[in-house]
């Protein structure tokens, strides 16, 4: 006998990723329950749709990043400079809470040519900072081919330098 997963919403309402250290494994997330599922699972009924464990082991595999864990060393922040060389604007996305600086000046940013860079000129803590660094998520597809170079100033100083595949 076939096993099979049922889901209440339609597929396109489910992040649905394969798992990074399971590669036979699926995970479907709704925003409140993430479920990971096993290839003993053969069909995948959705409200609209049904699809078979091949079609969603297929899917793009993402690369997450999240800058949580980083120390600053100045007790004052006055700017934090975040640069991303590869960045792909129409399948990257970025996520950061800006709600937790007392902003001075407006932010910038701009995507351009592959790069994402974002200016903020501030005065803060390190330790608001810090809080406001484990905010900060980048989502990439992994494997794609293109390299992608992060970098995290603060102060002028280099806190932060990672490249991905």
């Amino acid at each position: 006998m076939q096993k099979s997963a049922s889901f209440e919403r339609n597929f396109s309402e489910y992040q649905i990723s394969r798992a990074k250290l399971a590669d036979e494994f699926v995970i479907l997330n709704d925003g409140k329950i993430c479920d990971l599922i096993g290839r003993e699972v053969v069909k995948f009924l959705f409200k609209d749709c049904e699809k078979n464990f091949d079609e969603m082991i297929n899917l793009k595999k993402e690369e997450h990043i999240n800058l949580a864990g980083l120390k600053i060393e100045d007790e004052l922040v006055s700017s934090i400079k975040i640069s991303i060389s590869g960045y792909d604007e129409s399948s990257d996305s970025l996520d950061f809470d800006l709600n937790l600086l007392s902003l001075s000046v407006p932010y910038r940013y701009a995507i351009s040519n592959g790069c994402f860079e974002m200016s903020i000129f501030l005065k803060e803590r390190k330790e608001v900072v810090e809080k406001f660094l484990s905010t900060f998520s980048y989502k990439f597809e992994a494997n794609s081919g293109k390299e992608r170079h992060v970098i995290v100033f603060i102060n002028e100083s280099k806190i932060y330098e990672q490249t991905y595949m």
